[in-house]
């Protein structure tokens, strides 16, 4: 997973192979611990960030199938399928309900509310999009987060601070 993440956003390590290896670690993990929760939710992370989104869904089910309390692989199979294209309604009301499930100081709302952000990004709902994407942020500042936010600031028209944020 971590290394698949890295490849994208570290265009040396990816230029160096780390995407083929991260590809050969995530068969040889499927091989090894395919009832493993962990390493399944794990490779639900991995096919995401691998642009698989099909298989990020397929993965994240299977985690929840193995572990039915893992709520956060139940969230990820609900929202991977929509990284880059329209969300239906109660997809948005599904990840807003999750998100509002979690306690205020949850560090997991990074996940959810960078998201969220996606989810009314791809439905060109921008207020609500800016206000996800602001909090995603502020909980934690990753490559995700940022750009995200970024490109949420560029679409309201606020480019210096998308430039700022990234």
């Amino acid at each position: 997973d971590k290394l698949a993440y890295l490849a994208n956003v570290d265009t040396t390590l990816e230029a160096s192979g780390a995407r083929q290896e991260a590809m050969q670690h995530a068969r040889q993990a499927l091989k090894l611990a395919s009832d493993d929760p962990n390493v399944v939710g794990n490779l639900a992370n991995h096919y995401w960030h691998m642009g698989d989104m099909a298989m990020s869904e397929k993965m994240a089910r299977r985690t929840v199938a193995l572990d039915a309390d893992n709520a956060l692989a139940a969230f990820q199979a609900t929202v991977h399928p929509y990284s880059c294209e329209r969300a239906p309604q109660q997809i948005v009301d599904e990840a807003k309900q999750f998100d509002a499930s979690l306690t205020g100081d949850n560090p997991t709302r990074w996940v959810t509310q960078t998201w969220l952000n996606q989810l009314y990004l791809n439905n060109d709902d921008l207020p609500d999009a800016l206000a996800a994407g602001r909090k995603s942020f502020v909980i934690f500042r990753t490559p995700d987060t940022s750009l995200r936010l970024a490109a949420t600031l560029v679409a309201t028209g606020k480019v210096v601070e998308a430039q700022e944020t990234i």
